[in-house]
């Protein structure tokens, strides 16, 4: 399930990219939104759960500011889809973890020790290798990708904080409602009529995304979210191979050895992360 999940996130990608040069950002994030709202009543018809009660949250601003914050990383990632290839960007998002890390301690109020310290600076290590400043191969697309990075990242922090409170029922259907409110109300003046082939693709994008929560969503029915965290990398894998059949692209060797060490240092930090927790369980859990 999860290697389906990340196939279609890599496929959607794939399409976005293609359409990122004829339509303006915001019409694309716009139809993306507007096949995802659809959606997202469809599942919480088939989950059983009323559409008012997933509006029921005791935290309801923090819902709205980490849809408007995932909006905006949509944004920021077809922004720089436009000028890097698939294998470099999701290159640079696989740094999304490290900073889940990092952005963990304000928000969340977790501890970091010095060896999950240590694999966040390796894995900026391997942002600097992919992005040889000062080598006259810096690209502008490559500050749009961190961005997108740090903004999905901030994300997650925020999912995290509103799931101690709310349901994820109840935070999957404000991600929707206000994902589609907030483009609407700016893509709507930016509309240009796409001809048919190109309407298709952009439903395309809202399908596939569609299909890739759904995969996610049934893939943690049957695991536990940490145990899946380290599939997630396999969307890079994907990148690559999508990325050269549709584009004929290839990462350089830079672009190889930085992603090596960025995904070390993230499944590290996974690692560590899993360690943590164990230890912790352990000195709570009675002996019998």
């Amino acid at each position: 399930m999860i290697l389906l999940a990340t196939l279609l996130f890599a496929s959607q990608d794939a399409i976005t990219k293609i359409l990122s040069t004829e339509f303006p950002v915001a019409v694309i994030v716009m139809v993306r939104f507007w096949v995802m709202i659809v959606y997202a009543m469809i599942f919480m018809r088939i989950k059983r759960v009323p559409l008012r009660r997933s509006l029921e949250s005791p935290r309801p601003y923090l819902q709205i500011f980490r849809s408007i914050v995932l909006v905006v990383e949509i944004g920021f990632f077809v922004v720089s889809v436009r000028t890097l290839s698939l294998a470099e960007i999701h290159s640079l998002m696989a740094t999304f973890p490290l900073m889940v890390t990092a952005m963990s301690i304000p928000i969340l109020g977790e501890k970091v020790g010095l060896r999950r310290w240590g694999a966040v600076a390796v894995g900026f290590v391997g942002v600097l290798i992919i992005l040889r400043p000062g080598f006259g191969v810096f690209d502008i697309g490559a500050v749009y990708g961190l961005i997108t990075a740090a903004l999905f990242a901030l994300y997650n922090v925020l999912t995290r904080l509103a799931g101690r409170t709310d349901s994820s029922e109840t935070s999957f259907f404000y991600f929707s409602l206000v994902g589609v409110i907030a483009c609407t109300v700016v893509g709507g003046f930016q509309w240009v009529p796409p001809t048919g082939t190109e309407l298709l693709m952009m439903l395309g994008i809202g399908v596939t995304s569609s299909f890739a929560h759904l995969f996610l969503i049934l893939a943690l029915n049957y695991a536990a979210a940490a145990t899946l965290q380290p599939f997630n990398y396999m969307l890079l894998v994907w990148a690559v191979i999508v990325g050269y059949v549709v584009f004929g692209d290839l990462p350089d060797l830079w672009t190889v050895v930085g992603a090596l060490v960025i995904v070390g240092s993230g499944l590290y930090t996974i690692y560590r992360e899993h360690a943590r927790r164990g230890a912790r369980n352990a000195e709570v859990t009675p002996r019998l």
